[in-house]
């Protein structure tokens, strides 16, 4: 199985930045960007925190929402949205059992209730602290993490204090 991580009118470069970072990290599928008048413009700002990842991954970009419901739709993709909701699953009982898109809103607003009515379903991830919500690019690279765990893929071996990762063919999405 599959996910693509979904920015919807994400606008900070370093959460850009680290959203790549973890969705390359997790061996995600596509980076999907909503909402967006002109593809992202990866420059110093999101490079500094993807470390030019984004060159490793197939970037689509959809201006309207409806094209990308209609782009998931042909593509059989359950859509998923990380949004605090009270009628939002708990993400550590989901179980990932589709090729998906993680949608993840924009600082700030998050995703709309219109937009939200149009997903499979909404997860949020539990907190535990005085915090009212985390940042976009923690809940990312929670939700690919929690992705990932549920189909027990393969964790790549250590060396020294970083992960070897020379051995692609056989990740998960190959």
């Amino acid at each position: 199985m599959i996910f693509n991580t979904v920015l919807l009118n994400v606008q900070s470069p370093k959460n850009v930045g680290m959203i790549i970072r973890s969705h390359v990290a997790f061996n995600g599928n596509k980076i999907v960007f909503v909402g967006y008048d002109k593809p992202w413009n990866f420059k110093h700002g999101s490079q500094a925190f993807s470390r030019k990842l984004e060159s490793k991954c197939d970037i689509l970009n959809f201006k309207e929402e409806s094209e990308f419901f209609e782009w998931s739709k042909k593509n059989e993709l359950l859509n998923l949205a990380i949004e605090i909701d009270e009628s939002a699953t708990n993400i550590t009982e989901y179980e990932f059992q589709h090729n998906c898109n993680l949608i993840l809103g924009s600082e700030g607003k998050g995703i709309e209730k219109e937009f939200l009515q149009k997903c499979d379903d909404v997860l949020f991830i539990p907190q535990f602290g005085t915090v009212e919500c985390l940042n976009v690019s923690i809940s990312a690279s929670i939700a690919q993490f929690e992705f990932c765990r549920h189909q027990n893929y393969p964790v790549n071996s250590i060396s020294g204090s970083t992960f070897k990762v020379e051995n692609q063919a056989s990740s998960p999405n190959s």
